[in-house]
């Protein structure tokens, strides 16, 4: 799964990763952005959805916000390696001889065509 980021989402990560694990206030971090408040909280938004942070309601000042902070990166790492593991080439005796046009091939394997179907039926799901 592909995640684009765009201009803004990067910086936003940008200052996450300075400020590391203790994490920022909105308002702390809408300054550093040259931005408006909506499109720091849409931007916000998406970088949660795609994964990329966590906001958490806490009360600053006697104001209720959100603390951002970014989503560990062990845990990303974590999700990919997890997500590899399920390709079945990479526990395949075959990985080294395998080649395209080639005997065996990509293309002819029934192993690997059983789990394409799979994952297209899981996006197809979300």
């Amino acid at each position: 799964m592909r995640s684009k980021l765009d201009p803004l989402e990067r910086e936003i990560l940008e200052h996450l990763l300075k400020k590391g694990d203790k994490g920022i206030t909105q308002e702390e971090l809408l300054p550093l952005l040259n931005v408006d408040k909506r499109s720091c909280s849409r931007a916000l938004l998406r970088l949660e959805k795609k994964g990329f942070i966590e906001r958490r309601r806490a009360v600053v000042k006697g104001k209720k916000t959100y603390v951002i902070k970014p989503v560990l990166l062990e845990k990303k790492l974590l999700e990919l390696y997890n997500a590899v593991r399920q390709i079945p080439c990479f526990r395949c005796p075959y990985l080294f001889s395998c080649a395209e046009g080639g005997d065996p091939s990509p293309e002819k394997c029934r192993i690997l065509l059983s789990f394409l179907k799979g994952v297209r039926s899981e996006l197809a799901k979300n």
